[in-house]
């Protein structure tokens, strides 16, 4: 059993507010290393796909051709280094890129033996702004 998790996004009246609503689920595991998350009628959820090294998060579910947002990693010899944190321009200061931080280090800090490098200066900013005891220990000091 693959245990996943996902962070949705519903939005409230008019579009510009995000509401954050954690979900944990026990699924089988899939054919694919793509860590898929349960999806929700009322919002968009962040998805973990290990093959590409990245979580991504599709905005637009009416299949017109926005880009997710999207997290990408490497991993390294004891570190897995978040590098990029993009979201498509007409998205940006919505919070979506917030979720995609929370997610991807929430997931990480559950790993056991690696650090997590911040490359990426908006995930240093975010975790500046939002320290917590749970991933603040794997963090490479280096940022």
């Amino acid at each position: 059993m693959l245990k996943s998790f996902g962070y949705f996004l519903g939005q409230r009246n008019r579009g510009s507010s995000f509401l954050l609503t954690r979900m944990m689920s026990t699924r089988p595991s899939a054919s694919s290393t793509s860590d898929k998350t349960c999806s929700s009628e009322l919002g968009l959820a962040v998805v973990h796909n290990s093959d590409k090294c990245e979580f991504t998060l599709v905005l637009d579910n009416t299949g017109s051709n926005v880009q997710p947002a999207v997290l990408q990693y490497e991993i390294l010899p004891g570190i897995v280094d978040l590098y990029h944190t993009g979201v498509p321009e007409a998205y940006r200061g919505r919070g979506v890129a917030k979720h995609l931080a929370k997610a991807a280090l929430e997931h990480f800090s559950n790993q056991d033996d690696s650090l997590i490098r911040l490359s990426c200066t908006y995930l240093q900013k975010y975790v500046r702004d939002h320290p917590l005891d749970k991933y603040t220990p794997k963090l490479e000091q280096n940022y």
